[in-house]
């Protein structure tokens, strides 16, 4: 298996992508699961927005449950916090660095704007 995707349990972990993807977005943690097919992700958009994005793929069934909505920073850093303990109790360390070398990052930069 690719060695940018931890699974555990039924979800599928990327390894973040610091830079922006085609619609501007960082994508911090990006979680997926095959059965049934959804996708979470949290991170920060063009506009250097904290977001949180759910996406159901499996049939239109519950397309409506879909959204994108803005976070705050601090509830992006808690999540970040649930992955990095998740990584830490799974063996993953190698993870939970890159998510905490993140967060110091996050952290530092919400820190600087006070």
């Amino acid at each position: 298996m690719d060695n940018r995707i931890v699974t555990i349990g039924r979800w599928h972990y990327l390894q973040p992508e610091l830079r922006p993807n085609q619609e501007g977005n960082i994508v911090i943690i990006h979680k997926s699961s095959v059965a049934p097919a959804e996708i979470y992700e949290w991170g920060m958009n063009a506009e250097k927005q904290a977001y949180e994005r759910y996406r159901w793929c499996e049939d239109d069934f519950y397309e409506d449950s879909n959204y994108c909505d803005s976070i705050s920073i601090n509830k992006l850093v808690e999540e970040i916090d649930r992955i990095i303990d998740l990584f830490v109790k799974n063996d993953f360390a190698d993870f939970a660095n890159e998510y905490q070398n993140i967060k110091s990052k996050i952290t530092a930069g919400v820190n600087e704007n006070k």
